[in-house]
């Protein structure tokens, strides 16, 4: 019996040890050959003194996400254009569109997660050599998580994500002197301490902070309220009740993620909390997907005019039924949405800026790499 459990004991070891110099191979750092693909910049009106936005839409590959330096290198590049373009003031804020520090969960894999043909294989990889925190996180998902896959690998690795989320954009946002909204970030249950964002045991939350100039940490965090039907499976929505206005350079801003910029009774919120600024970090997935046919409005949402929706593409119903049209309608001063572009895996991602001045709609003509907009308060 004693023998027995002793070979047991020899067996598993041996599995363990296999199996943790496989998990911990090809870790390697990848070679620091940033590209920034910028196809287009657009500058909106003139330097009054009131502030600017800079609105940038990187175009990303599963490869920036591979360091730390890697990525900060990556936005770095956009950052060091808008400087010499004169764009970067002490007035200035600075916009990133939604999860473009979503695949910082990915930091410090196997080669072999960059360069997987299909987002399912590079999870399946990360699952792999990550198996026991990844357990740790199924485990411990919350009652009624429908997707629990995504939502371990990105809850496994929270502590991490949050800790590289914080030091790149603080590091961004103090070097340029500027104020950064900072894109957004799937962490479990985090809370802003000190100049750090904590995470807890609990769901996921799409969530973005804003990076003062100095590189310290804004009070409150914002979350999406409106998760939508793919996100809904494994991220929670925060509450309307909890939205929150920050007082920037520019005036009184709100942030508003993803879908919350289709719901009328979140503008009217933030009307009533006096922001006079709308940002508003986007991502559409889908090769071409802004200019597909528009799948029609969301559940909880209404359309002030039906008429020919059932032909337009998803660019033009988001001009016509979401924050653009939402600022005008709501008497907010300036909007400004930026989205997401590139290529992780088999997934593609598009879209243009769209802007609001003065109760006036401005939109950038489609490309299909990045594009960076200046927008001078007026």
């Amino acid at each position: 019996m004693q023998r027995g459990f002793r070979r047991f004991c020899i067996i598993l070891a041996i599995i363990l040890a296999i199996y943790f110099t496989w998990a911990n191979a090809g870790r390697k750092s990848i070679a620091d050959n940033t590209r920034l693909f910028l196809d287009s910049t657009y500058t909106l009106f003139n330097d009054s003194g009131k502030g600017n936005i800079v609105g940038i839409s990187p175009y990303m590959i599963p490869e920036d996400y591979s360091s730390r330096d890697h990525f900060f290198n990556k936005l770095d590049g956009y950052l060091q254009i808008a400087l010499q373009k004169g764009w970067l003031k002490k007035n200035t804020v600075v916009l990133f569109p939604e999860n473009t520090a979503k695949w910082l969960v990915i930091e410090g894999e196997k080669q072999s997660v960059y360069s997987a043909a299909t987002t399912g294989n590079a999870m399946a990889t990360f699952v792999s050599s990550n198996f026991f925190s990844y357990m740790r996180s199924w485990f411990t998902a919350p009652d009624g998580t429908l997707d629990k896959i995504r939502y371990s690998v990105f809850a496994s690795k929270g502590k991490t994500v949050a800790r590289l989320y914080v030091d790149i954009f603080s590091s961004l946002a103090k070097k340029y002197e500027v104020t950064i909204v900072g894109s957004s970030v799937l962490l479990p249950n985090p809370i802003v301490k000190g100049n750090k964002i904590e995470v807890r045991k609990g769901p996921l939350y799409n969530t973005t902070a804003i990076f003062n100039p100095d590189g310290s940490l804004a009070r409150h965090l914002s979350f999406e309220i409106h998760p939508d039907a793919e996100d809904v499976e494994y991220t929670t929505g925060g509450k309307i009740e909890n939205l929150k206005t920050y007082d920037l350079p520019i005036g009184n801003t709100i942030v508003l993620l993803g879908s919350d910029n289709w719901f009328r009774d979140i503008f009217l919120t933030a009307k009533k909390q006096n922001a006079t600024v709308v940002l508003s970090p986007m991502q559409v997935s889908g090769d071409h997907g802004t200019q597909l046919l528009w799948k029609g409005p969301l559940k909880g949402t209404q359309v002030t005019d039906s008429s020919g929706i059932q032909d337009i593409s998803y660019e033009n119903a988001w001009l016509r039924f979401a924050m653009p049209e939402m600022v005008k309608s709501t008497g907010i001063e300036t909007g400004l949405a930026v989205h997401l572009r590139g290529r992780l895996w088999d997934q593609g991602y598009d879209g243009e800026y769209s802007a609001v001045s003065q109760h006036t709609v401005y939109a950038g003509n489609y490309v299909s790499e990045a594009s960076m907009v200046c927008l001078w308060l007026r």
